[in-house]
């Protein structure tokens, strides 16, 4: 696993005890919410996701593909890495920051809460950078200056090649801040919500 450093970015290839970097958003408030998880073993730290108010008023779900391609969908939001937080077995290999998964391959269910626990959550600003999910297997490879967009279970992928026909779809766009190769994390940007093209 690799990071490429490049001018904007000279720091490590995966987040410390934050997903939300103050020093690289030194103009955005950071608002970290108070939440509950809706489904058990996905909202893991780095997993994009959103406000469902199922069982709980707080209740958040991990982002579809889809997402962003309905009005409905709402704001999008990034689980944040809690320290010891009591829903988590203090193990030797994630004592203090058990929600957040390394850049190797890693069991997701090993770093997630119970349905109806708590998490932490940050709503996504646009031109907020912050570290989010590509995979959980440490496969994923990002570009620097590349867009990607949301993918299944609140990680994102790039979107494929356009087919040329029309900007047939909506979603959240983020754009890569440095080069990764075989990692589960990439360090991106929020750039809103836009229209394109995808594969037939």
């Amino acid at each position: 696993m690799t990071l490429t450093k490049n001018f904007l970015y000279q720091g490590p290839d995966a987040p410390g005890e934050t997903v939300c970097p103050p020093a690289l958003n030194e103009n955005i408030t950071i608002r970290r919410l108070n939440a509950t998880a809706d489904v058990a073993d996905l909202l893991c730290a780095g997993v994009l996701c959103y406000l469902t108010a199922g069982t709980n008023a707080s209740d958040m779900t991990p982002t579809t593909a889809a997402f962003g391609d309905d009005s409905q969908d709402g704001i999008p939001c990034v689980v944040e890495i809690q320290q010891w937080n009591p829903y988590f077995a203090a193990t030797t290999t994630k004592g203090v920051y058990p929600n957040k998964i390394t850049n190797a391959s890693a069991t997701i269910t090993d770093y997630t809460p119970a349905a109806n626990t708590s998490i932490v959550v940050i709503p996504l600003e646009i031109g907020m950078k912050f570290w989010v999910l590509g995979t959980t297997n440490g496969t994923f490879d990002t570009t620097f200056g590349y867009e990607y967009v949301g993918a299944a279970n609140g990680l994102i992928a790039a979107p494929g090649d356009p087919d040329g026909v029309a900007i047939d779809i909506v979603g959240h766009l983020f754009r890569s801040l440095a080069t990764t190769e075989n990692q589960n994390w990439a360090l991106v940007q929020y750039m809103g919500k836009v229209a394109y093209d995808k594969t037939a």
